[in-house]
């Protein structure tokens, strides 16, 4: 999977968890209104992936020969969660629990999603 592939899936994913996720946000933050939005939220949530995503590719590919797969990744993600957390909890007034655990739930959709994708074309080019 090339970079922008790779963008562009996490961006997509990322900003849908965050719609998916909109009203779950206003209970946590125990808001009548509508806001944060759908819209809103699938919009904070897709810039924020816009703006980590090129770093962690970078960080990734520099660190390969330095760290193993699992150490490298486990460092890379916390970064990530914790910058999307900041910008997404400023965009959306949200409190620092909530933002991190949007933001903990959007990356893992977007990492699970990679990983699963990864799997599936390592074994199916692997025959089995």
């Amino acid at each position: 999977m090339t970079q922008a592939e790779a963008a562009a899936l996490t961006i997509a994913l990322e900003a849908m968890a965050g719609a998916a996720l909109a009203p779950w946000l206003r209970r946590a933050a125990g808001l009548e209104s509508d806001r944060p939005s759908r819209a809103m939220a699938a919009l904070s949530c897709g810039l924020a992936s816009a703006l980590t995503h090129p770093v962690a590719w970078s960080a990734n590919l520099a660190l390969a020969e330095r760290m193993p797969f699992a150490e490298r990744a486990t460092v890379i993600e916390i970064a990530v969660v914790a910058v999307e957390a900041f910008l997404c909890g400023l965009a959306l007034r949200l409190r620092p629990t909530a933002a991190l655990a949007l933001s903990v739930a959007c990356n893992s959709a977007s990492f699970g999603s990679g990983l699963l994708l990864w799997w599936l074309r390592t074994s199916l080019s692997d025959g089995g």
